[in-house]
């Protein structure tokens, strides 16, 4: 679920929407305003913590016309809403350039949402990401005790050239109760884009952590002395991280998530973070048969998907493409392949579908979206499909009991619902965003487009972001799933 802990509140000075009384707002707000909200909303916090399971929470400052935000990142439906303006599309802009910035590095995530001018603040020199998340339960003073794990990163123009640059980057996992003792620490600090970043590496003396500090060292470390420990696994983490320092954008986040699973689900929910906007006229388009069966964000490929449901060839969709992952990634996956083989145990790039869907979620996904389709346009019976003898090419057909309608001779609004229909049973995304869904939907579809996703939500734990205006929704939608974004009287821009 999304949410502010320090900058839930009301809408000051607002009516309610739809009467809906008691909706945390995701305010954008000046210091001052977000310290006054903490007392007065510390229920509201409790009521969206009791509703909702793990948080991963999320501090994004100086980002577009976000000047401070907190954003919760917990499994189910999160739906935005306010007025132009207020700042919902830089929170989802946001999510894609910290997923642009672990696969690819800043550098491109900065060119992929505009370049320099668009991305930093108005008057700001640079943009900071902190997560936060819980560690689990750790050895610490030979007692078991609840952790969390803490991340940032700064990135800044630096050098003549200008060059994106992550200027600092830690990462910190410490005892709730004692968070200024560090169980793991760990600092990169770069002056300029072509200087070679040296990484600090800080473990407490070995009497204060055990062997559960990180599940790698299960297989890694078994049969060693923790003195060893301590001495071997600084020297292995700076061999990792070789190549990785060398680039000024590159992150080293995604590289230390093999050695625990707490990690690799926080690079996991942003490298499997996918923004749908789907195109009627790209989903009707035929596509070239592959090895693979995936849909693209815009809906390209579809038919490669239904096809592989119908015919029951569903090693196709477990086959999966690559993500956009670059070679010092590859390499660097590469060599923890060879060095440990828990490596795979920890990392999900390569199968999502296998990984977030159960075996006989499937055979019924088809019957799902038919089921879906029919219910929404009821002429419609089923979808299935055909090959272009021309050009060897497949595309979808819609189904009118015997009688075929081909793509072109069905509205946006059908074409879209199968997309969205396909995106949700056949689901690729950990955490799915969909700005203004209503377009080219009837109403029913639009509330039923809710229902689906809130049942999905909790079958695989994706995490949903939308953005909308429309009163459809929003009255198909719990309160605790709205947040009202708000710049409460402070400049944005």
């Amino acid at each position: 679920m999304a949410g502010l802990k320090p900058t839930w509140g009301y809408s000051s000075g607002r009516r309610p929407l739809n009467g809906l009384r008691g909706v945390p707002a995701l305010g954008l707000l000046c210091k001052a305003n977000r310290a006054s909200l903490q007392a007065r909303n510390r229920h509201i916090v409790a009521h969206r913590t009791q509703k909702r399971g793990r948080i991963v929470r999320l501090t994004i400052k100086d980002y577009k016309s976000i000047g401070h935000a907190d954003l919760d990142l917990r499994s189910g439906l999160n739906i935005l809403i306010g007025p132009n303006g207020s700042g919902k599309t830089c929170l989802l802009s946001s999510l894609k350039f910290l997923r642009d910035a672990f696969r690819l590095g800043a550098a491109q995530a900065l060119a992929r949402q505009g370049g320099a001018r668009r991305v930093y603040r108005h008057g700001c020199d640079a943009i900071s990401f902190a997560l936060a998340d819980s560690y689990g339960q750790r050895i610490y003073h030979h007692g078991r005790v609840a952790c969390s794990l803490s991340w940032g990163m700064t990135v800044k123009q630096a050098a003549a050239e200008s060059i994106a640059t992550i200027s600092n980057e830690t990462l910190t996992i410490a005892p709730d109760d004692n968070p200024g003792h560090p169980l793991f620490f760990i600092a990169v600090s770069r002056k300029g884009s072509f200087q070679k970043a040296t990484p600090t590496i800080n473990l407490p003396p070995i009497t204060d952590f055990g062997r559960d500090l990180f599940k790698f060292w299960d297989s890694e470390y078994s049969s060693q002395p923790k003195a060893r420990v301590a001495e071997a696994f600084p020297k292995l983490l700076k061999q990792i991280l070789g190549r990785v320092l060398d680039e000024p954008d590159k992150s080293f986040l995604p590289a230390l998530a093999a050695f625990d699973p707490v990690l690799a689900n926080i690079i996991d929910s942003f490298t499997l973070l996918n923004e749908y906007n789907i195109v009627p006229d790209v989903a009707r388009a035929s596509s070239e048969q592959l090895p693979f069966a995936q849909m693209a964000p815009n809906g390209a490929a579809v038919s490669l998907v239904v096809d592989a449901l119908e015919n029951e060839r569903y090693h196709k969709l477990e086959q999966v493409q690559w993500l956009e992952l670059d070679d010092d990634y590859r390499s660097q996956r590469y060599f923890m392949e060879r060095h440990s083989p828990q490596y795979y145990g920890y990392r999900r790039y390569y199968s999502p579908y296998s990984q977030r869907m159960t075996s006989p979620s499937l055979p019924q996904a088809l019957a799902n979206i038919n089921k879906e389709l029919a219910a929404a346009v009821r002429p419609i019976t089923h979808v299935t499909v055909t090959t272009d003898p021309t050009n060897g090419k497949r595309f979808v057909v819609f189904m009118s009991g015997a009688e075929a309608f081909y793509p072109e001779e069905v509205s946006d609004g059908t074409v879209k619902w199968l997309c969205l229909l396909v995106s949700l049973f056949v689901p690729f995304s950990r955490v799915y965003l969909l700005e203004e869904p209503e377009n080219f939907l009837h109403p029913w579809m639009q509330q039923r487009l809710i229902a689906v996703m809130r049942e999905q939500a909790k079958q695989n734990n994706t995490i949903f972001f939308l953005s909308s205006h429309s009163a459809t929704i929003l009255n198909g939608a719990h309160p605790e799933e709205i947040l009202i974004v708000t710049n409460w009287g402070c400049p944005v821009s």
